[in-house]
């Protein structure tokens, strides 16, 4: 599903060129994103969950079931989402000093989104949310 994407996130250490790729894979890929029960009816009603990190919260995205963080908290709900629903709607969810998107936290390949580059993502390949 996010083959292309969990390989160009691993290949950016050794061949920075990939970075090029990355932002439209991210804006097309599929993820599992942590929700509040009872939140996940919709995107627009979800709650997402964030959790300490250094330097504030992150807000964890995940490009497949077996990388979901161990100590999720018990009122965490797994949902998929398509990239192009996703990214908009966290624009309305993190701030530039209050959280940043983790995307594969924990994980070798793992990268940190801030808020301005799922901006740029999402100015690009989609439509910002008004």
């Amino acid at each position: 599903m996010n083959d292309s994407l969990v390989e160009t996130m691993q290949a950016l250490r050794s061949e920075p060129a990939r970075a090029v790729d990355l932002y439209r894979e991210l804006f097309e890929g599929s993820f599992i994103v942590l929700v509040q029960a009872g939140s996940e009816a919709s995107p627009e009603s979800m709650l997402f969950l964030t959790y300490p990190s250094t330097g504030g919260q992150q807000l964890p995205v995940f490009t497949r079931r077996d990388y979901i963080l161990a100590d999720m908290r018990g009122d965490a709900i797994a949902v998929s989402l398509d990239g192009p629903v996703l990214w908009p709607r966290l624009l309305e969810v993190i701030g530039p000093e209050t959280c940043t998107v983790e995307v594969d936290p924990g994980q070798p390949h793992g990268i940190r989104l801030l808020r301005n580059m799922v901006l740029g993502m999402v100015a690009k390949y989609g439509e910002v949310p008004s």
